[in-house]
């Protein structure tokens, strides 16, 4: 019954796009053969005795002037036929022949395409997809996340109960896109883009449920049919250009001598006269075809997301797909000239857009919210669990034995000791002298007389090697679950003055990563230009962790601009380090948390690089990139211990699009 539904949907759509062909087509050959007559007859005018006696007659109505279609015009409007064709002028015969031969040279035309491009899909999907150059996807070398299609496939193969097709992938295509395509359902192929593996398994499960939908209805060969259709219609428009670009070549190319260089112009002018008067409707003709398809495929895309969500029991999948291809910077867009052909196949449209009258999918909010009523607008720019973080992987290890090589064993070893963190801890986050009397306030008196011999005996260890051991004892801390531990911190954390910076910033990230209660960030934003004041905060009290020399305070101002010249984004005023307190660097981390995490890595990369260009990073910067590091979940260009001593050109980089 679907089938036979299809081929009438189709016979529908043919006989309207042969009716329009018929007309437009007709009206611009019969205008073409009437400007090629006119032509002609002007030249007789000019000598009248040699034209009447070509002719035969004594006086011929030419049409070459208004007046002799007077009386064609009384007869036609009297309804006298007979007196229309006995007082019609040489021109409007031509015309009345030109729109004849036209219109049924031209439905030809479209009707032997058409059976062209159906014997040409019957050949099978895989021509299709080799026509396309796309490669298997069991071959492909570098599938990265698509190495999950396989197993979503064979998933839906048994959900829908329908073969499992091929799968294919078109490796040079960066928007994210797929469809399916196939005579039959046992004969089907899936083809995939390369941009797929920008999605998680729950988005790419939607997309690829979306196209087994399609399979399952038997869209798969009613679109193939209409693509057949599509490309028959268009080749009217082809033909012209044609038309136009033989015309230009044989007028401007040249020739070998003056009698075949009158001839080659006599043929481009033609050429160019019929190419002129047929593209522009042939071009009506493409375009009205195109909507009343358009129009058709619009229902069928919103009945298979519909169909999907059915089956999969949720429409998250679904529509966590739409959200993370709205905000994809290519979206579903298809570079390659012969796939956009199959534009109206794909799961997105593949201009990149969606919606509009010529549009061959639903706008693509509007399909969201039919799927997700309570969408708040905001697309989905990047995958939270694409970038699933450990916080273990701050730490390098290597780097910290290097650091600690010169220092005894013994007291490493003791940093080492879960069992002593109530002690290494408060030893490393209290070691500033202005910073001990706090001991006092920590909830376990008992360890405060054995972190004070503790300070005496790291007292000949520098600021590095105190930065490698509060590393180890993080590492230590990792997963511990003691109450106390977490007790100490939490106090830490309330008592620390306004100006112990590198000490909150530690404080922090053992707080975050030992009570591990963060929720990561929604990505809402894809760049910075909609929190700039936020991102001078961050920039501004980066340069003031400087080596404290009076130059080296002059210049942070200077410094801050030559940072935010990097970003490409409006200029803002510098804030010096005492206008700015915990509270607001907590809001701007926060915000900036909402980017993606490839924006986020750019923005410490940024701050490496600012920090290397002068003398190296010191302690208070190393733990700032830390703080900054933990909380956005990403990692730092090189492990912060080894950077302590390491220095880099810097690099202009750009956080906007």
């Amino acid at each position: 019954m679907r089938n036979l539904m299809s081929w009438g949907s189709m016979m529908f759509f043919s006989i309207i796009a042969q009716i329009q062909t018929f007309l437009f087509c007709g009206l611009a050959c019969g205008y073409a053969f009437g400007v090629y007559a006119y032509i002609n007859l002007m030249r007789y005018e000019f000598i009248p005795e040699e034209f009447r006696q070509a002719s035969g007659q004594q006086e011929v109505l030419t049409g070459v002037y208004i007046e002799q279609w007077d009386a064609a015009y009384q007869a036609a409007w009297a309804g006298d036929v007979r007196e229309v064709v006995q007082q019609m002028p040489i021109v409007g015969w031509y015309f009345l022949v030109g729109f004849a031969v036209g219109a049924v040279v031209f439905v030809m035309i479209v009707n032997i395409a058409t059976i062209y491009q159906l014997r040409r899909l019957a050949a099978g999907a895989s021509k299709l997809v080799d026509d396309l150059g796309a490669e298997p996807l069991l071959t492909f070398s570098d599938a990265g996340h698509l190495d999950l299609v396989p197993k979503v496939v064979h998933d839906l193969a048994v959900r829908f109960n329908v073969p499992a097709p091929d799968l294919y992938i078109l490796p040079e295509e960066e928007g994210i896109n797929a469809f399916i395509a196939g005579r039959r359902k046992s004969e089907s192929v899936l083809v995939v883009t390369h941009g797929l593996r920008h999605l998680n398994e729950t988005q790419l499960r939607g997309v690829l449920a979306h196209e087994f939908a399609h399979l399952s209805s038997g869209d798969m060969v009613h679109n193939m049919r209409l693509l057949a259709l599509e490309l028959g219609v268009n080749s009217v428009r082809h033909t012209a250009e044609w038309m136009l670009r033989t015309g230009w070549n044989l007028l401007f190319g040249g020739s070998s001598n003056h009698r075949s260089a009158m001839r080659t112009i006599q043929w481009g002018c033609l050429l160019l006269l019929f190419g002129m008067m047929i593209w522009p409707m042939g071009l009506i003709s493409s375009c009205a075809g195109a909507v009343a398809m358009a129009m058709n495929n619009r229902r069928r895309e919103l009945r298979a997301d519909r169909l999907a969500a059915t089956v999969l029991g949720s429409s998250e999948p679904i529509a966590e797909a739409l959200k993370r291809i709205l905000g994809h910077n290519r979206s579903g867009r298809i570079a390659g000239a012969e796939s956009r052909k199959l534009g109206h196949l794909m799961f997105s449209q593949a201009s990149g857009g969606s919606g509009g009258l010529f549009g061959s999918h639903p706008a693509m909010g509007k399909r969201i919210r039919l799927v997700d009523r309570s969408w708040d607008g905001v697309p989905t720019y990047e995958n939270n669990d694409a970038h699933a973080f450990d916080p273990s992987q701050l730490v390098d290890l290597d780097q910290v034995e290097s650091a600690l090589a010169a220092v005894d064993a013994a007291k490493v070893d003791l940093y080492r000791d879960p069992k002593a963190l109530l002690v290494t801890i408060p030893s490393l986050l209290l070691y500033e002298p202005e910073l001990r009397s706090l001991m006092k306030k920590l909830p376990d008196q008992s360890a405060a007389e054995s972190t004070e011999m503790l300070w005496q005996c790291i007292g000949d260890v520098d600021a590095t090697e105190r930065f490698a051991l509060t590393e180890l004892a993080f590492s230590t801390a990792l997963g511990t679950e003691d109450a106390s531990v977490i007790g100490m911190l939490q106090t830490i954390n309330g008592a620390l003055p306004e100006d112990a910076w590198t000490a909150w910033f530690w404080t922090q990230v053992f707080v975050d990563a030992i009570v591990d209660d963060q929720v990561p960030a929604r990505v809402t934003m894809n760049d910075c230009r909609g929190c700039t004041e936020e991102l001078a905060e961050i920039f501004s009290l980066a340069v003031c962790f400087d080596s404290g020399s009076p130059s080296a305070v002059n210049m942070r101002e200077l410094r801050f601009q030559r940072l935010w010249m990097a970003t490409g984004l409006e200029s803002v005023e510098f804030l010096p380090g005492d206008q700015i307190c915990r509270e607001l660097l907590v809001d701007a981390v926060e915000t900036l948390s909402h980017l993606p995490k490839t924006k986020l890595k750019v923005l410490i990369k940024c701050l490496v690089d600012s920090f290397q260009s002068g003398d190296g990073v010191n302690v208070d910067q190393a733990a700032y990139l830390r703080y900054l590091a933990a909380r956005w979940d990403v990692a730092t260009p090189q492990a912060p211990v080894a950077m302590i001593s390491h220095s880099a050109g810097p690099v202009r980089l750009s956080f906007t699009r």
